[in-house]
């Protein structure tokens, strides 16, 4: 997937350019209207200038907040057949390497409102 990205150019003491890669809503954050001269005005006084760039960025999904081990997630669906975390299918399997696990890893993200005895 491409990403939009900006190639910001700083000013730097011996009067080269330090190019810094900056995502386009961080970097326009940088800026603030001064009332005085009816002008945005960068807030680093040695911006010089930028150029965007597409840059070829991998994505991956996240992994989950909560992760079991195959014996862990079989002992919970054992044990509690009917919690809402089971029933509604809350964790699945996961694609995720563990060092020193080879079984099946299982991931969700579960976030209580209230804590119930269910």
């Amino acid at each position: 997937m491409q990403l939009p990205r900006l190639q910001v150019a700083y000013r730097n003491g011996l009067g080269g350019l330090i190019y810094v890669e900056e995502f386009p809503h961080l970097f326009t954050q940088q800026f603030h209207f001064n009332s005085q001269t009816g002008m945005m005005h960068h807030i680093n006084p040695n911006f010089h200038s930028f150029i965007q760039i597409d840059k070829n960025c991998e994505l991956k999904k996240a992994t989950p907040a909560i992760l079991m081990t195959q014996n862990v997630y079989k002992g919970f669906c054992s044990a509690r057949p009917n919690a809402i975390e089971i029933t509604q299918g809350w964790f699945n399997l996961v694609d995720i390497d563990i060092p020193e696990y080879s079984d099946k890893i299982y991931g969700g993200d579960v976030i209580y409102t209230a804590f119930r005895d269910n």
